[in-house]
Protein backbone atom coordinates (compact mmCIF):
# COMPACT_ATOMS: atom_id res chain seq x y z
CA UNK A 1 0.00 0.00 0.00
CA UNK A 2 1.40 3.17 -0.84
CA UNK A 3 1.79 5.77 1.81
CA UNK A 4 0.81 9.33 1.26
CA UNK A 5 4.26 10.84 0.71
CA UNK A 6 4.76 7.90 -2.31
CA UNK A 7 1.18 8.67 -3.21
CA UNK A 8 2.10 12.28 -4.01
CA UNK A 9 5.04 11.43 -5.75
CA UNK A 10 3.62 8.84 -8.14
CA UNK A 11 0.91 11.52 -8.79
CA UNK A 12 3.13 14.00 -9.86
CA UNK A 13 4.98 11.70 -12.27
CA UNK A 14 1.63 10.69 -13.58
CA UNK A 15 0.60 14.33 -14.73
CA UNK A 16 3.88 15.33 -15.67
CA UNK A 17 4.13 11.92 -18.14
CA UNK A 18 0.45 12.87 -18.86
CA UNK A 19 0.93 16.65 -19.68
CA UNK A 20 4.04 15.45 -21.57
CA UNK A 21 1.96 12.76 -24.06
CA UNK A 22 -1.13 15.58 -24.55
CA UNK A 23 1.40 17.98 -25.53
CA UNK A 24 3.62 16.21 -27.38
CA UNK A 25 6.73 18.90 -26.70
CA UNK A 26 7.37 21.15 -23.68
CA UNK A 27 7.39 24.47 -25.74
CA UNK A 28 5.83 25.16 -29.59
CA UNK A 29 8.28 25.27 -32.79
CA UNK A 30 5.80 27.50 -35.10
CA UNK A 31 3.25 30.36 -33.36
CA UNK A 32 0.07 30.87 -35.55
CA UNK A 33 0.52 34.48 -37.56
CA UNK A 34 -1.75 36.75 -36.65
CA UNK A 35 -4.65 37.15 -38.85
CA UNK A 36 -4.78 40.24 -41.09
CA UNK A 37 -8.05 41.89 -40.89
CA UNK A 38 -7.85 44.44 -43.26
CA UNK A 39 -8.20 41.83 -46.47
CA UNK A 40 -11.09 41.63 -48.77
CA UNK A 41 -12.52 38.17 -47.05
CA UNK A 42 -11.86 38.06 -43.57
CA UNK A 43 -11.21 34.69 -42.48
CA UNK A 44 -13.60 32.56 -40.32
CA UNK A 45 -13.78 29.07 -41.81
CA UNK A 46 -11.98 26.98 -38.79
CA UNK A 47 -12.84 25.18 -35.91
CA UNK A 48 -13.53 26.09 -32.19
CA UNK A 49 -12.79 23.93 -29.06
CA UNK A 50 -14.14 24.93 -25.62
CA UNK A 51 -14.09 23.74 -22.04
CA UNK A 52 -16.14 24.36 -18.95
CA UNK A 53 -13.86 25.56 -16.24
CA UNK A 54 -16.24 26.37 -12.74
CA UNK A 55 -18.06 28.91 -13.89
CA UNK A 56 -16.06 30.40 -17.24
CA UNK A 57 -16.27 28.74 -20.81
CA UNK A 58 -12.72 28.68 -22.56
CA UNK A 59 -12.78 28.85 -26.15
CA UNK A 60 -10.28 28.78 -28.47
CA UNK A 61 -10.86 29.12 -32.20
CA UNK A 62 -8.00 27.61 -35.31
CA UNK A 63 -8.56 29.01 -38.70
CA UNK A 64 -8.00 26.91 -41.06
CA UNK A 65 -6.24 29.98 -42.88
CA UNK A 66 -3.30 29.45 -40.39
CA UNK A 67 -3.67 32.28 -38.43
CA UNK A 68 -5.06 33.75 -35.43
CA UNK A 69 -7.09 36.74 -34.46
CA UNK A 70 -6.43 38.76 -31.90
CA UNK A 71 -8.74 38.73 -29.03
CA UNK A 72 -10.42 41.98 -27.51
CA UNK A 73 -11.57 42.42 -24.03
CA UNK A 74 -13.02 45.82 -22.55
CA UNK A 75 -9.72 47.84 -22.37
CA UNK A 76 -8.87 47.14 -25.51
CA UNK A 77 -11.99 47.22 -27.33
CA UNK A 78 -11.99 51.00 -25.40
CA UNK A 79 -8.45 51.84 -26.79
CA UNK A 80 -9.19 50.76 -30.36
CA UNK A 81 -12.93 52.86 -30.66
CA UNK A 82 -11.36 55.67 -28.93
CA UNK A 83 -12.33 59.13 -31.51
CA UNK A 84 -13.82 56.87 -33.85
CA UNK A 85 -17.56 56.76 -35.00
CA UNK A 86 -18.52 52.96 -35.48
CA UNK A 87 -22.09 52.54 -37.65
CA UNK A 88 -23.89 49.62 -37.80
CA UNK A 89 -26.68 49.39 -40.23
CA UNK A 90 -29.00 46.46 -39.91
CA UNK A 91 -31.97 45.20 -37.64
CA UNK A 92 -32.30 42.98 -34.73
CA UNK A 93 -29.24 41.25 -34.87
CA UNK A 94 -27.18 44.37 -35.72
CA UNK A 95 -29.12 46.00 -32.68
CA UNK A 96 -27.74 43.21 -30.55
CA UNK A 97 -24.47 43.45 -31.79
CA UNK A 98 -24.79 47.06 -30.78
CA UNK A 99 -26.24 46.41 -26.99
CA UNK A 100 -23.39 43.85 -26.22
CA UNK A 101 -20.45 46.14 -27.27
CA UNK A 102 -22.08 49.20 -25.39
CA UNK A 103 -22.86 47.29 -22.64
CA UNK A 104 -18.84 46.06 -22.61
CA UNK A 105 -17.99 49.29 -22.89
CA UNK A 106 -20.12 50.85 -20.09
CA UNK A 107 -22.32 48.39 -18.28
CA UNK A 108 -25.34 49.55 -18.71
CA UNK A 109 -25.24 51.38 -21.54
CA UNK A 110 -28.31 50.39 -22.87
CA UNK A 111 -31.60 48.85 -21.68
CA UNK A 112 -34.75 47.92 -23.82
CA UNK A 113 -36.70 48.62 -20.37
CA UNK A 114 -35.19 51.73 -19.25
CA UNK A 115 -34.27 53.43 -22.75
CA UNK A 116 -38.31 51.66 -23.96
CA UNK A 117 -37.36 50.31 -27.33
CA UNK A 118 -37.45 46.75 -28.16
CA UNK A 119 -35.39 44.32 -30.41
CA UNK A 120 -37.86 43.79 -33.18
CA UNK A 121 -36.24 44.22 -36.06
CA UNK A 122 -38.56 46.94 -37.02
CA UNK A 123 -39.40 49.39 -34.44
CA UNK A 124 -35.98 50.37 -33.39
CA UNK A 125 -34.93 53.30 -35.73
CA UNK A 126 -32.05 54.54 -34.46
CA UNK A 127 -29.46 54.06 -31.43
CA UNK A 128 -27.09 56.41 -30.91
CA UNK A 129 -24.50 56.46 -28.45
CA UNK A 130 -21.23 58.52 -26.97
CA UNK A 131 -18.93 57.03 -24.71
CA UNK A 132 -16.54 59.27 -23.12
CA UNK A 133 -14.19 58.07 -19.92
CA UNK A 134 -16.06 54.56 -19.36
CA UNK A 135 -19.19 57.00 -18.90
CA UNK A 136 -22.19 57.30 -21.80
CA UNK A 137 -22.53 60.90 -22.25
CA UNK A 138 -25.74 60.99 -24.85
CA UNK A 139 -27.96 58.38 -25.68
CA UNK A 140 -30.66 59.04 -28.02
CA UNK A 141 -33.12 55.92 -29.03
CA UNK A 142 -35.64 56.21 -31.96
CA UNK A 143 -38.57 54.18 -31.75
CA UNK A 144 -41.11 54.44 -34.47
CA UNK A 145 -44.75 54.19 -31.91
CA UNK A 146 -46.88 53.12 -35.24
CA UNK A 147 -44.94 50.10 -35.87
CA UNK A 148 -45.54 49.26 -32.36
CA UNK A 149 -49.09 48.68 -33.09
CA UNK A 150 -49.16 47.08 -36.94
CA UNK A 151 -46.05 46.04 -38.75
CA UNK A 152 -48.06 45.28 -42.09
CA UNK A 153 -46.50 48.02 -44.69
CA UNK A 154 -44.78 50.46 -42.27
CA UNK A 155 -41.52 49.77 -43.78
CA UNK A 156 -42.55 50.79 -47.23
CA UNK A 157 -40.11 52.38 -49.70
CA UNK A 158 -42.18 55.41 -50.09
CA UNK A 159 -42.95 55.65 -45.84
CA UNK A 160 -39.31 54.77 -45.43
CA UNK A 161 -38.22 57.67 -47.09
CA UNK A 162 -40.34 59.64 -45.17
CA UNK A 163 -40.10 58.51 -42.17
CA UNK A 164 -37.15 56.76 -41.45
CA UNK A 165 -34.44 59.83 -43.34
CA UNK A 166 -36.37 61.94 -40.47
CA UNK A 167 -34.88 59.31 -37.91
CA UNK A 168 -31.71 58.95 -39.59
CA UNK A 169 -31.09 62.68 -38.97
CA UNK A 170 -31.59 62.90 -35.50
CA UNK A 171 -27.70 62.10 -35.46
CA UNK A 172 -26.70 65.68 -36.43
CA UNK A 173 -27.93 66.46 -32.55
CA UNK A 174 -24.89 65.77 -30.39
CA UNK A 175 -22.03 68.06 -30.78
CA UNK A 176 -18.50 66.71 -31.33
CA UNK A 177 -16.35 65.36 -28.12
CA UNK A 178 -12.96 64.54 -28.41
CA UNK A 179 -11.59 61.30 -27.38
CA UNK A 180 -15.28 59.71 -27.27
CA UNK A 181 -16.00 56.71 -28.71
CA UNK A 182 -19.36 57.38 -31.08
CA UNK A 183 -21.28 54.44 -31.89
CA UNK A 184 -24.53 54.47 -34.28
CA UNK A 185 -27.27 51.62 -34.98
CA UNK A 186 -28.94 52.41 -38.30
CA UNK A 187 -32.57 50.63 -38.79
CA UNK A 188 -31.09 48.64 -42.12
CA UNK A 189 -34.18 45.88 -42.79
CA UNK A 190 -33.48 46.77 -46.97
CA UNK A 191 -30.44 47.84 -48.95
CA UNK A 192 -32.06 51.09 -50.04
CA UNK A 193 -31.64 52.18 -46.56
CA UNK A 194 -27.74 52.34 -46.47
CA UNK A 195 -27.92 55.41 -48.95
CA UNK A 196 -30.40 56.83 -46.16
CA UNK A 197 -27.54 56.29 -43.43
CA UNK A 198 -24.69 57.28 -45.38
CA UNK A 199 -26.96 60.32 -46.22
CA UNK A 200 -27.53 61.25 -42.71
CA UNK A 201 -23.84 60.82 -41.68
CA UNK A 202 -22.74 63.29 -44.00
CA UNK A 203 -25.49 65.56 -42.83
CA UNK A 204 -23.95 65.18 -38.62
CA UNK A 205 -21.14 67.79 -39.82
CA UNK A 206 -20.11 68.25 -36.22
CA UNK A 207 -18.57 64.60 -36.52
CA UNK A 208 -16.81 65.79 -39.84
CA UNK A 209 -13.67 65.28 -38.91
CA UNK A 210 -13.44 62.47 -36.81
CA UNK A 211 -12.51 58.67 -38.39
CA UNK A 212 -15.37 56.52 -39.48
CA UNK A 213 -16.63 53.03 -40.27
CA UNK A 214 -19.73 51.12 -40.98
CA UNK A 215 -20.74 47.64 -40.63
CA UNK A 216 -23.60 46.31 -43.02
CA UNK A 217 -25.53 43.43 -41.81
CA UNK A 218 -28.16 43.17 -44.18
CA UNK A 219 -30.53 40.59 -46.01
CA UNK A 220 -32.67 38.46 -43.78
CA UNK A 221 -35.90 40.99 -44.35
CA UNK A 222 -35.78 39.53 -47.81
CA UNK A 223 -35.79 35.93 -47.11
CA UNK A 224 -38.18 36.67 -43.95
CA UNK A 225 -40.64 38.56 -47.09
CA UNK A 226 -41.10 34.91 -48.55
CA UNK A 227 -40.71 33.30 -45.54
CA UNK A 228 -43.64 34.06 -43.41
CA UNK A 229 -46.10 36.11 -44.82
CA UNK A 230 -48.29 32.94 -45.09
CA UNK A 231 -48.23 32.62 -40.71
CA UNK A 232 -48.50 36.56 -40.18
CA UNK A 233 -48.53 39.93 -40.72
CA UNK A 234 -45.44 40.21 -38.63
CA UNK A 235 -42.95 40.29 -41.56
CA UNK A 236 -44.59 41.86 -44.13
CA UNK A 237 -43.59 45.34 -43.49
CA UNK A 238 -42.62 45.62 -47.55
CA UNK A 239 -46.01 43.89 -48.74
CA UNK A 240 -44.15 44.60 -52.47
CA UNK A 241 -42.00 41.77 -51.38
CA UNK A 242 -44.40 39.46 -50.23
CA UNK A 243 -46.68 36.57 -51.94
CA UNK A 244 -48.43 36.77 -53.91
CA UNK A 245 -47.11 40.20 -55.00
CA UNK A 246 -44.00 38.80 -55.82
CA UNK A 247 -42.20 35.50 -55.84
CA UNK A 248 -39.02 34.04 -54.69
CA UNK A 249 -37.39 34.86 -58.42
CA UNK A 250 -38.32 37.85 -58.38
CA UNK A 251 -37.57 38.82 -54.92
CA UNK A 252 -34.12 37.85 -55.46
CA UNK A 253 -33.86 39.45 -58.70
CA UNK A 254 -34.82 42.60 -56.59
CA UNK A 255 -32.24 42.10 -53.91
CA UNK A 256 -29.53 41.68 -56.22
CA UNK A 257 -30.31 44.98 -58.12
CA UNK A 258 -30.22 46.73 -54.58
CA UNK A 259 -27.33 45.37 -53.26
CA UNK A 260 -25.58 46.27 -56.29
CA UNK A 261 -26.68 49.49 -56.13
CA UNK A 262 -25.53 49.71 -52.01
CA UNK A 263 -22.46 48.62 -52.96
CA UNK A 264 -21.88 51.60 -55.95
CA UNK A 265 -22.71 53.69 -52.52
CA UNK A 266 -20.37 51.86 -50.05
CA UNK A 267 -17.49 51.27 -52.90
CA UNK A 268 -17.19 54.94 -53.49
CA UNK A 269 -18.09 55.99 -49.21
CA UNK A 270 -15.29 53.47 -47.95
CA UNK A 271 -12.47 53.43 -50.48
CA UNK A 272 -9.63 56.69 -49.87
CA UNK A 273 -10.86 59.49 -50.50
CA UNK A 274 -14.44 58.50 -48.86
CA UNK A 275 -16.18 59.56 -45.45
CA UNK A 276 -15.01 56.09 -44.27
CA UNK A 277 -12.14 55.92 -46.19
CA UNK A 278 -9.42 55.93 -44.12
CA UNK A 279 -10.74 53.09 -41.54
CA UNK A 280 -12.75 51.05 -44.73
CA UNK A 281 -16.51 49.37 -44.18
CA UNK A 282 -17.14 45.88 -43.72
CA UNK A 283 -20.27 44.14 -45.11
CA UNK A 284 -21.67 41.19 -43.30
CA UNK A 285 -23.83 38.00 -44.03
CA UNK A 286 -26.67 36.84 -42.40
CA UNK A 287 -26.38 34.79 -39.55
CA UNK A 288 -26.76 30.69 -39.33
CA UNK A 289 -29.08 28.96 -36.99
CA UNK A 290 -29.83 25.51 -36.68
CA UNK A 291 -33.12 25.43 -38.85
CA UNK A 292 -31.59 27.47 -41.49
CA UNK A 293 -31.87 24.77 -43.91
CA UNK A 294 -34.41 25.35 -46.37
CA UNK A 295 -33.49 26.38 -49.85
CA UNK A 296 -34.65 30.28 -49.34
CA UNK A 297 -31.48 30.44 -46.64
CA UNK A 298 -29.27 29.11 -48.71
CA UNK A 299 -30.28 31.64 -51.72
CA UNK A 300 -30.26 34.79 -49.30
CA UNK A 301 -26.50 33.30 -48.07
CA UNK A 302 -25.38 32.40 -51.99
CA UNK A 303 -26.89 36.00 -53.24
CA UNK A 304 -25.23 37.92 -50.66
CA UNK A 305 -21.60 36.06 -50.65
CA UNK A 306 -22.28 36.78 -55.26
CA UNK A 307 -23.36 40.39 -54.38
CA UNK A 308 -20.15 40.86 -52.46
CA UNK A 309 -17.99 39.40 -55.21
CA UNK A 310 -17.43 42.13 -57.11
CA UNK A 311 -16.53 44.88 -54.93
CA UNK A 312 -14.92 43.37 -51.87
CA UNK A 313 -11.31 45.05 -51.18
CA UNK A 314 -9.22 45.79 -48.44
CA UNK A 315 -11.37 49.18 -47.88
CA UNK A 316 -14.70 47.12 -48.35
CA UNK A 317 -14.32 43.95 -46.64
CA UNK A 318 -16.91 40.91 -46.17
CA UNK A 319 -17.27 38.94 -43.22
CA UNK A 320 -19.15 35.43 -43.94
CA UNK A 321 -21.13 35.31 -40.64
CA UNK A 322 -22.96 32.82 -41.89
CA UNK A 323 -19.69 30.11 -41.91
CA UNK A 324 -18.58 31.64 -38.81
CA UNK A 325 -21.54 30.66 -36.66
CA UNK A 326 -21.54 26.63 -39.17
CA UNK A 327 -18.24 26.26 -37.38
CA UNK A 328 -19.33 27.02 -34.29
CA UNK A 329 -20.55 24.82 -31.48
CA UNK A 330 -23.09 27.12 -30.22
CA UNK A 331 -26.65 27.59 -30.70
CA UNK A 332 -28.73 30.78 -31.29
CA UNK A 333 -31.73 32.67 -29.65
CA UNK A 334 -34.70 32.73 -32.28
CA UNK A 335 -32.83 33.56 -35.19
CA UNK A 336 -30.11 35.70 -32.76
CA UNK A 337 -26.51 34.63 -31.94
CA UNK A 338 -26.00 33.99 -28.81
CA UNK A 339 -23.37 36.72 -26.74
CA UNK A 340 -20.59 33.63 -27.54
CA UNK A 341 -21.64 34.12 -30.93
CA UNK A 342 -21.88 37.61 -30.90
CA UNK A 343 -18.34 38.48 -29.63
CA UNK A 344 -16.68 35.76 -31.87
CA UNK A 345 -18.22 38.16 -34.56
CA UNK A 346 -16.98 41.01 -32.88
CA UNK A 347 -13.08 40.06 -32.81
CA UNK A 348 -12.00 39.71 -36.99
CA UNK A 349 -14.43 43.39 -36.94
CA UNK A 350 -12.58 44.77 -33.99
CA UNK A 351 -9.16 43.60 -36.03
CA UNK A 352 -10.01 45.16 -39.51
CA UNK A 353 -10.78 48.56 -37.68
CA UNK A 354 -7.58 48.71 -35.30
CA UNK A 355 -4.12 47.01 -34.70
CA UNK A 356 -4.13 45.01 -32.37
CA UNK A 357 -1.81 45.72 -29.59
CA UNK A 358 1.31 43.40 -28.91
CA UNK A 359 -0.29 42.73 -25.61
CA UNK A 360 -3.87 42.13 -27.46
CA UNK A 361 -2.05 40.14 -30.61
CA UNK A 362 -0.29 37.73 -28.19
CA UNK A 363 -3.72 36.33 -27.21
CA UNK A 364 -5.02 33.03 -27.87
CA UNK A 365 -7.94 31.68 -25.59
CA UNK A 366 -11.32 33.04 -25.12
CA UNK A 367 -12.45 33.34 -21.44
CA UNK A 368 -16.30 34.15 -21.10
CA UNK A 369 -17.93 35.17 -18.23
CA UNK A 370 -21.44 35.37 -17.18
CA UNK A 371 -24.38 32.90 -16.18
CA UNK A 372 -25.72 33.64 -19.89
CA UNK A 373 -22.65 33.59 -22.24
CA UNK A 374 -24.31 30.45 -24.30
CA UNK A 375 -28.06 29.62 -25.71
CA UNK A 376 -28.94 27.11 -23.86
CA UNK A 377 -27.75 29.09 -20.80
CA UNK A 378 -30.44 32.22 -22.17
CA UNK A 379 -33.22 29.48 -22.37
CA UNK A 380 -32.84 28.11 -19.18
CA UNK A 381 -33.06 31.55 -17.74
CA UNK A 382 -34.96 34.19 -20.42
CA UNK A 383 -37.53 31.71 -22.05
CA UNK A 384 -40.38 33.36 -24.03
CA UNK A 385 -42.46 32.83 -20.58
CA UNK A 386 -39.48 34.31 -18.07
CA UNK A 387 -38.54 37.00 -20.15
CA UNK A 388 -42.17 38.14 -20.67
CA UNK A 389 -42.40 37.86 -16.27
CA UNK A 390 -39.16 40.07 -16.35
CA UNK A 391 -40.63 42.78 -18.64
CA UNK A 392 -39.16 42.12 -21.75
CA UNK A 393 -40.45 41.12 -25.08
CA UNK A 394 -38.23 38.78 -26.15
CA UNK A 395 -35.18 36.31 -24.72
CA UNK A 396 -32.48 37.69 -26.93
CA UNK A 397 -33.08 41.42 -24.76
CA UNK A 398 -33.72 39.22 -21.50
CA UNK A 399 -29.71 38.06 -22.00
CA UNK A 400 -28.34 41.68 -21.59
CA UNK A 401 -29.39 41.59 -17.77
CA UNK A 402 -26.07 39.59 -17.42
CA UNK A 403 -24.20 40.70 -19.55
CA UNK A 404 -21.56 38.03 -21.12
CA UNK A 405 -17.80 39.47 -20.74
CA UNK A 406 -15.02 37.91 -22.63
CA UNK A 407 -11.49 37.87 -21.36
CA UNK A 408 -8.55 37.24 -23.62
CA UNK A 409 -6.26 34.20 -21.97
CA UNK A 410 -2.58 34.24 -23.93
CA UNK A 411 -0.94 30.76 -24.45
CA UNK A 412 2.19 32.44 -22.96
CA UNK A 413 -0.26 32.46 -19.56
CA UNK A 414 -0.76 29.19 -20.12
CA UNK A 415 2.67 27.64 -21.19
CA UNK A 416 3.66 29.61 -17.55
CA UNK A 417 0.88 27.40 -15.78
CA UNK A 418 2.60 24.16 -17.33
CA UNK A 419 6.06 25.36 -16.07
CA UNK A 420 4.55 25.53 -12.45
CA UNK A 421 2.53 22.11 -13.00
CA UNK A 422 4.25 19.79 -10.09
CA UNK A 423 4.08 22.57 -7.97
CA UNK A 424 -0.01 22.99 -8.11
CA UNK A 425 0.16 19.72 -7.78
CA UNK A 426 1.85 19.34 -4.61
CA UNK A 427 0.10 22.51 -2.79
CA UNK A 428 -3.12 20.73 -4.48
CA UNK A 429 -2.06 17.44 -2.71
CA UNK A 430 -0.15 19.11 0.61
CA UNK A 431 -3.41 21.26 1.24
CA UNK A 432 -6.49 19.04 0.48
CA UNK A 433 -7.84 15.70 2.50
CA UNK A 434 -7.37 12.49 0.06
CA UNK A 435 -11.18 12.96 -0.58
CA UNK A 436 -10.70 16.10 -2.25
CA UNK A 437 -7.51 14.95 -4.49
CA UNK A 438 -8.97 13.24 -7.30
CA UNK A 439 -11.44 16.23 -7.95
CA UNK A 440 -8.64 18.84 -7.93
CA UNK A 441 -6.47 16.62 -10.49
CA UNK A 442 -9.44 16.34 -12.85
CA UNK A 443 -10.08 20.25 -12.69
CA UNK A 444 -6.58 20.36 -13.67
CA UNK A 445 -6.85 18.17 -16.24
CA UNK A 446 -9.25 19.75 -18.30
CA UNK A 447 -7.34 23.30 -18.33
CA UNK A 448 -4.20 20.98 -19.10
CA UNK A 449 -6.21 19.25 -22.09
CA UNK A 450 -7.26 22.80 -23.40
CA UNK A 451 -3.37 24.59 -23.08
CA UNK A 452 -2.64 20.79 -24.41
CA UNK A 453 -4.47 21.50 -27.96
CA UNK A 454 -3.68 25.11 -28.33
CA UNK A 455 0.16 24.05 -27.86
CA UNK A 456 -0.26 21.18 -30.45
CA UNK A 457 -2.42 23.88 -33.20
CA UNK A 458 1.02 25.72 -32.35
CA UNK A 459 2.92 23.62 -33.49
CA UNK A 460 1.35 22.28 -37.04
CA UNK A 461 -1.56 25.03 -37.90
CA UNK A 462 -3.01 22.33 -40.37
CA UNK A 463 -3.04 19.61 -38.19
CA UNK A 464 -6.31 20.08 -36.80
CA UNK A 465 -7.75 20.13 -40.72
CA UNK A 466 -6.21 17.06 -41.43
CA UNK A 467 -9.14 14.83 -39.91
CA UNK A 468 -11.90 17.52 -40.24
CA UNK A 469 -12.19 18.54 -42.98
CA UNK A 470 -34.09 48.58 -54.32
CA UNK A 471 -33.01 51.99 -53.95
CA UNK A 472 -32.89 55.45 -53.88
CA UNK A 473 -30.51 57.69 -56.63
CA UNK A 474 -27.02 57.02 -56.12
CA UNK A 475 -26.00 56.64 -59.34
CA UNK A 476 -26.65 56.65 -63.27
CA UNK A 477 -27.01 53.09 -63.05
CA UNK A 478 -29.37 53.30 -60.02
CA UNK A 479 -31.43 56.35 -61.01
CA UNK A 480 -35.22 56.70 -59.90
CA UNK A 481 -36.19 56.01 -63.96
CA UNK A 482 -34.64 52.78 -63.47
CA UNK A 483 -35.74 52.21 -59.98
CA UNK A 484 -39.46 52.35 -61.25
CA UNK A 485 -38.53 50.30 -64.35
CA UNK A 486 -37.48 47.50 -61.80
CA UNK A 487 -40.18 48.44 -59.22
CA UNK A 488 -38.67 49.67 -56.72
CA UNK A 489 -39.84 53.18 -56.27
Amino acid sequence: MLTMGKWHKSAVAWMTITLSKMTGATKPSVVAPPCNAMVPELPVHGAFSKQQLGSASVWDWTLKSGCRYALWGVPEMASCLKEKWLVLVGASNSEMWTMQLANMLVPGALSTKRDNFTVDGASTQLIDLIIKDGKVIYRNVVVDKDVLKSRKGMHSFERDHVVLRDAFNNVSIPNYVEGAIRITNFLGEFFDHVQLSTDAIDNATKWAKVDMTMVISIGLWYMNSVNCWGQTDWCAVRPLYTPPQMNNEQLFAKFRFGMGCAMNVLQKYCSPGGRAGRLGCTVTSIEHCSFSTGKVWEETHNALVEGMSGYKSRHLRFLDVWTLMQDMPEGTIGEHQSPVGMLWSWQPLLGSICKASQHTAGSNLAVFKGSMCHAEEVERHCSKKQALAKGYQHGWECMMEDLCMLAPQTLEGAMQLHAVTEMHIMQALSARPVATIAGSLAGLLVLLSLVAAGLRRRRSPQALFASQEELVAVAKECSSDELERNGLA
